[in-house]
């Protein structure tokens, strides 16, 4: 741990309460509940510490008490501030208070112990293989809607949905996630993971069909998980290539976005066309805006535009535009070239650049998610699924 924390020192954060975050309390509107409010105080707290961190630490909570003092509704923002009363070698201690934009909500004290992340995996490997004794660590997960080879320390992975343009729906999810745990427990012998799409497309976004027969709390709980992949994909130690083709739309977009670099075949059309559903992109916006830009993400996102591979490539979205007869030659030696790297500086590399904007990444899909979820619930949201389901024009009505 540096030098340098000292008692008095505070961090705030705030989150946009979003549906993840609520209690359902009977005859009432939903609300955040308690242990949504412990984690925003265990996390301001860890912001709080993260200056302090060398590499290969991370801070644990230890012991936390709080007293939940009032009811905040879904949409509001809360604030927590967490500031440093006590230090003990690598234990510290906190006083926490966090307000809603009316009045104080909670108070509290949080304490946190930093400690070294490898010791943490050996344990977690030792406990795991203990009440697991017939688990093989290096078994690849059975997959349906993956197809899955591992060859010379890479992964090629193919969305192998093809009659459906490859589009995510909930097993899809629910694969890329076991996939990602995979990668992140106990496979430090890939190193490079090629991501592809079956048939005549990449991906074509998420499975609409298949969204417009999920309850709400379905559809929340599979775009938390699609943030959970892509969030994994950009921080896991594996370098990612995608390999594009045909259509990258909407949530294909923010898995190709997620990956460390991007080559895409001459033709290939890129958008975010979410908007003409009647809901802006549902999870991970930041990925898009680190690569666009701020003004060419805003145009997307409010346009629905769809733009080509050439103007991609200008953009800085992807890496090389090349012939799609070429598209796995190119990647196959990307991989080859990487794979003479140094495994250890090739980790320690990526890992410098994607935490440049790891700080923001929670809060920014807190946003997303919750803006995604108000519009899904209005008139507007509901007649774009229909119209997407009947093949017709919506008629959005500005409710």
């Amino acid at each position: 741990m540096k030098a340098g924390i000292a008692i008095g020192q505070e961090a705030e954060l705030d989150i946009l309460v979003g549906s993840g975050e609520v209690i359902r309390l009977s005859g009432t509107t939903p609300v955040f509940s308690t242990p949504s409010m412990i984690n925003l105080m265990e996390h301001a707290a860890r912001k709080a510490l993260a200056p302090f961190l060398e590499d290969g630490e991370e801070s644990v909570g230890a012991k936390v008490k709080v007293d939940h003092l009032a009811a905040t509704p879904v949409g509001k923002r809360v604030r927590a501030t967490a500031k440093v009363t006590a230090i003990n070698g690598k234990v510290i201690d906190f006083e926490i208070t966090a307000y809603d934009e009316s009045e104080q909500i909670g108070k509290g004290t949080h304490q946190r112990a930093v400690i070294k992340l490898e010791r943490l995996h050996r344990s977690l490997t030792k406990k795991d293989s203990k009440t697991n004794p017939s688990m093989n660590p290096n078994q690849l997960p059975t997959f349906q809607s993956l197809k899955v080879y591992e060859d010379n320390s890479t992964l090629e992975v193919s969305i192998n949905r093809p009659d459906r343009l490859n589009a995510i729906d909930a097993r899809t999810t629910h694969e890329l996630v076991a996939l990602t745990e995979w990668l992140e427990t106990a496979q430090d012998h890939i190193r490079v993971v090629i991501l592809k799409g079956e048939g005549r497309t990449f991906c074509a976004g998420d499975d609409v069909k298949e969204t417009a027969k999920l309850n709400k709390e379905e559809i929340l709980k599979l775009n938390v998980q699609r943030s959970t992949y892509c969030q994994r994909i950009a921080n896991l130690p594996q370098i990612f290539i995608a390999t594009i083709h045909g259509h990258c739309l909407g949530g294909g977009f923010m898995l190709a976005a997620a990956c460390d670099f991007r080559y895409a075949a001459h033709g290939t059309k890129f958008g975010l066309p979410e908007i003409k559903l009647g809901w802006p992109p549902a999870y991970t916006n930041l990925h898009a805006i680190q690569l666009l830009g701020k003004a060419r993400t805003m145009e997307l996102s409010l346009t629905g535009a769809v733009f080509s591979s050439d103007k991609a490539q200008a953009w800085g979205f992807i890496n090389k535009s090349v012939p799609t007869m070429r598209l796995g030659v190119e990647a196959n030696q990307l991989r080859d070239n990487l794979l003479q790297m140094p495994p250890i500086a090739l980790r320690e590399a990526k890992q410098r650049v994607s935490t440049v904007s790891s700080a923001a990444q929670e809060d920014s899909f807190v946003d997303d998610l919750a803006a995604f979820y108000r519009c899904l619930q209005s008139e507007d949201g509901q007649e774009g699924l229909a119209a997407f389901m009947e093949k017709r024009p919506p008629q959005f009505k500005g409710r």
